[in-house]
């Protein structure tokens, strides 16, 4: 059975405070969504994660054209994700230092070097540096998606998607994990 949209709203509220506690978003950083129907669920533009409310999060079509004045500034990158895989149900985008660092360096993350980043990855996507909510980084990240559950974003972070909230918090998690143990 699908999560109601109020579910949805806590899933959200708790993985922004997971995020936040974890150290892979600062204040006023990152966003996040799950889909609700034919609309998502997005985090406000500038908002604290890590004090979120569950009525915090505005609704956005995903077939639609406008943005919310108040959604986040990539909320273009998220649609594109949800219109490109129909199975995406949540998106977590953060900024996670030992992931940031190995870009710096022109390397993602190395799944390889356990079981679980080999299970959830496969392999990590990767886009070239393109301006925070643009529609290009929005093409860029949806494409670098392909055949994968995470994509790093040059000198911007990282994207996790999955069919909840909180495996896409996971995914987010392992990401920079493995990040942090990438010789």
């Amino acid at each position: 059975m699908a999560p109601t949209e109020r579910q949805i709203r806590l899933d959200l509220v708790r993985a922004g405070a997971v995020l936040a506690l974890q150290g892979l978003i600062r204040p006023g950083e990152g966003n996040l969504s799950a889909r609700a129907g034919d609309t998502f669920l997005i985090t406000p533009a500038g908002a604290d994660k890590g004090s979120l409310r569950a009525q915090d999060p505005i609704p956005v079509e995903i077939d639609g054209t406008g943005i919310p004045a108040l959604a986040s500034s990539e909320t273009e990158m998220h649609r594109a994700i949800y219109r490109r895989f129909p199975g995406v149900r949540a998106i977590v985008h953060a900024h996670p230092t030992a992931v940031l660092r190995l870009a710096a360096l022109g390397r993602p993350p190395d799944v390889r070097l356990t079981e679980l980043g080999r299970l959830e990855f496969g392999t990590v996507g990767w886009t070239g540096f393109y301006p925070p909510g643009s529609a290009a980084l929005a093409q860029a990240v949806a494409e670098a998606l392909e055949g994968t559950t995470a994509c790093v974003l040059d000198q911007h972070g990282a994207v996790t998607v999955g069919d909840s909230v909180e495996l896409a918090l996971r995914r987010m998690l392992l990401l920079e994990q493995l990040a942090a143990i990438t010789p």
